[in-house]
């Protein structure tokens, strides 16, 4: 009977330790819960709505930078951190955000600066949020490009000046009408002849874009020695990724010293657009200079001309703001130029050896910026026949038909590397012209033009007039 009331009595008292034992480890494992609960946040839903402001750039802009991020916390409410960099690299801003416990949707606006030592190019901002310090992170990209507003102004000024002086050597005034005017004399006697027979075209230069000028034939009897002139010429051009425009306008006066020899001084205004890629440049220029016209033996011709003189140019590198440049620019030229008589038709070969040089001005453009002095410089050999042949057109007028063909080197090409040569190397260029020479000392030129080259090419029309005094 004892031992059965000691049984119960240690069986009741089991029971109780058990369920106590039971509270005790419940008790254990809510405080490892909730302990382990306080110290990680548990997830970040990601980030939306990332904004900029810009997307280009130059290094010390200053760039808007917004987005939304979205963090779930159970049972604390740590702060947010997030973090910008420039190339993963380079801090840019940082910040915390603070959060709840639950689901929190935060959003950041804040603004960073490109650091001024950024090279031109390709970059990225790299958006990094946190649900907590160092844990959970998300990150976002967004693509910049830093841009040199210096280097891209030059490059412009290079292209231009490039493009621009290609056409002024192209499009000088016209060869034949000087040539001419030494056949409308006599060499022996100095007075004024019949009518001469040289009909031709060839331009002062054939070339890529400008094109020869009113290839004339100078077949007037002349009764002064002096002769009053104005020529002009219109292009539409390529030069690499860029088109544009080119005109020109010469004038001038030249005197007949002798039977042999003719000097003159010219003016020449012109003006020249060119655009691609949200880029834009635009000049207006002259060049004064003298000319001379030299028989050398009676079918040989000596022929040079220099001329000095500057341009002002309209540069917008990205289509957001323009600036003003001046430049300074001159040029030489010289040819020897045959004169054959064949049949019904008039050849005139030509090899002409010419320089072009353009330096720009130093200035400071919208940002405050030094765009440094460049220059550009190139020369340029061509070698070619003109063709041609008259025809009386009644009341004592004479048509003359042109065909013109040239081979063009250039040579020599250099800008500093400011910008891509679109010049260098071969092209060829083929004109057709008409010419109009009336008996009372007038005469009226017109002409056609095509020229290519690798990464250069150009279609025009030239005309021009003439009278003797």
């Amino acid at each position: 009977m004892a031992t059965k009331q000691r049984m119960n009595v240690l069986g009741w008292k089991g029971l109780s330790s058990l369920f106590k034992g039971m509270r005790m480890l419940a008790a254990v494992m809510a405080v490892g819960l909730f302990g382990a609960t306080n110290a990680d946040a548990h997830s970040i839903y990601g980030m939306e709505n990332v904004t900029s402001s810009t997307t280009t750039g130059i290094a010390g802009d200053t760039i808007d930078i917004g987005f939304d991020y979205e963090i779930w916390h159970a049972g604390h409410a740590p702060p947010a951190p997030w973090e910008i960099y420039l190339d993963g690299v380079t801090l840019l801003a940082s910040g915390s955000e603070p959060s709840v416990n639950g689901t929190v949707t935060r959003s950041v606006n804040t603004s960073v600066v490109i650091p001024a030592n950024t090279a031109p190019g390709a970059h990225q901002i790299v958006i990094t949020t946190y649900c907590d310090v160092g844990s959970c992170a998300t990150s976002r990209f967004i693509n910049i490009n830093v841009i040199d507003p210096a280097g891209e102004a030059q490059e412009l000024v290079a292209t231009l000046s490039e493009a621009r002086g290609r056409l002024i050597l192209q499009n000088g005034p016209n060869l034949e009408r000087r040539v001419g005017r030494l056949n409308s004399r006599s060499r022996n006697t100095g007075a004024a002849g019949d009518v001469a027979s040289r009909n031709s075209a060839a331009p002062e230069g054939e070339a890529a874009a400008g094109g020869t000028f009113l290839a004339a034939s100078n077949t007037i009897a002349r009764t002064s020695p002096y002769d009053l002139w104005i020529e002009a010429a219109h292009a539409k051009f390529s030069a690499g990724n860029m088109d544009g425009n080119f005109n020109i306008i010469h004038m001038g006066v030249d005197r007949l010293v002798n039977p042999d020899l003719l000097i003159g001084l010219g003016l020449q205004l012109d003006n020249a657009r060119l655009s691609g890629g949200g880029a834009e440049i635009s000049g207006n220029g002259f060049m004064v200079g003298p000319y001379v016209t030299k028989r050398i033996q009676d079918n040989l011709y000596f022929d040079a001309r220099v001329a000095w003189g500057r341009s002002t140019n309209d540069v917008s590198p990205f289509g957001t703001y323009t600036d003003t440049v001046s430049a300074e620019r001159w040029l030489a030229t010289a040819a020897l130029i045959g004169d054959f008589q064949v049949g019904d038709l008039t050849i005139q070969p030509e090899a002409r050896l010419s320089w072009f040089e353009e330096t720009s001005d130093a200035y400071l453009d919208s940002n405050n910026i030094l765009v440094a002095p460049m220059s550009t410089s190139f020369g340029s050999f061509e070698i070619g026949p003109t063709i041609s042949r008259s025809f009386d057109a009644g009341n004592g007028a004479t048509l003359t038909a042109n065909l013109s063909a040239s081979s063009i080197w250039t040579f020599d090409v250099s800008n500093g590397g400011a910008a891509a040569v679109v010049t260098e190397g071969h092209s060829g260029r083929i004109e057709i012209g008409l010419d109009y020479a009336t008996d009372n000392n007038l005469l009226i030129n017109g002409a056609v033009f095509m020229d290519g080259g690798t990464d250069w090419n150009a279609l025009g029309v030239t005309v021009g007039l003439d009278y003797t005094f």
